[in-house]
């Protein structure tokens, strides 16, 4: 009995391992989207794109690393808030869904306009700190929707419930936590910006 709980204890987190392949299906829905574009809508996208190694080949280090942590934290910070909702466990996989697919788009365009040495510029540019920063959030939307799971229940019950205090703080703590994950995943994004934005 006490194999099989150990066991148990060190498998898979199923809600994680669900948080992350909504986020994987977005991605591969962003790069299915983009290769249906039509031209006129491709070549806006390519400006996008354009616009976005460029922006930082010319940015400073530090400026660089806050443009990444405020994207990253806006998506964490709703997913947070998501989870004080009774309602908010479908929200959570859409956000989750829609930052995929903006990823997604994102590395599809990158990679169609350059090859060679370019594209392992761009691959270094995206991939590195976009993996710290998806986990985060996967493992953010997770305590969310947890979350959200026991305010329903609450809400819906009609007998007494315990209060909710001290889950709310134990998620605050846990938000904090998956922020400064998210900061390093700005710090390997800053590094590799400097690193091989200009070599594109």
């Amino acid at each position: 009995m006490q194999n099989r709980s150990t066991d148990k204890r060190c498998g898979p987190d199923a809600s994680l391992v669900i948080m992350l392949c909504t986020l994987v299906v977005g991605v591969l829905i962003g790069t299915v989207a983009y290769s249906t574009l039509s031209a006129e809508q491709s070549d806006a996208l390519s400006k996008v794109s354009v616009g976005f190694a460029l922006s930082r080949a010319v940015s400073g280090a530090s400026e660089i690393f806050l443009c990444s942590l405020a994207v990253s934290s806006f998506y964490n910070g709703v997913i947070y808030l998501l989870g004080t909702m009774a309602f908010g466990q479908l929200p959570v996989f859409i956000v989750l869904l829609f930052r995929g697919i903006t990823v997604g788009t994102l590395m599809s365009q990158l990679f169609s306009d350059h090859s060679g040495s370019d594209l392992f510029c761009c691959v270094m540019l995206v991939i590195p700190g976009a993996v710290v920063s998806l986990y985060a959030l996967a493992l953010c939307a997770k305590d969310s929707v947890r979350l959200s799971s026991r305010m329903l229940t609450v809400t819906l019950s009609d007998s007494h419930c315990q209060g909710l205090l001290g889950t709310l703080k134990n998620n605050s703590v846990r938000f904090l936590a998956y922020e400064a994950v998210i900061a390093v995943s700005a710090l390997i994004d800053c590094i590799c910006s400097v690193c091989f934005a200009r070599g594109i």
